[in-house]
């Protein structure tokens, strides 16, 4: 995994969004967009509490970056 300086783009003014999938959400994944603050939290929980996380970069469908207002993303199949 990329480190907490590389993820935040090096001083960028975009922030930068992640799609993060918890995988041990029953039958269906929770897949929300966050950034990487969120995404330093969720990786401490999973560690702490064993629970299994996937972590992507998130473009939107337009070609953009999120903003750090994004709400949630659809569910992976």
């Amino acid at each position: 995994m990329a480190g907490f300086a590389e993820m935040t783009g090096g001083g960028r003014q975009e922030a930068r969004m992640y799609e993060i999938t918890y995988l041990d959400a029953g039958s269906e994944s929770l897949t929300h967009v966050g950034d990487v603050h969120e995404v330093r939290d969720v990786l401490e929980r999973a560690g702490r509490d064993g629970v299994k996380v996937r972590v992507r970069p998130y473009v939107r469908p337009d070609g953009g970056h999120e903003s750090a207002g994004a709400g949630r993303a659809e569910p992976q199949p």
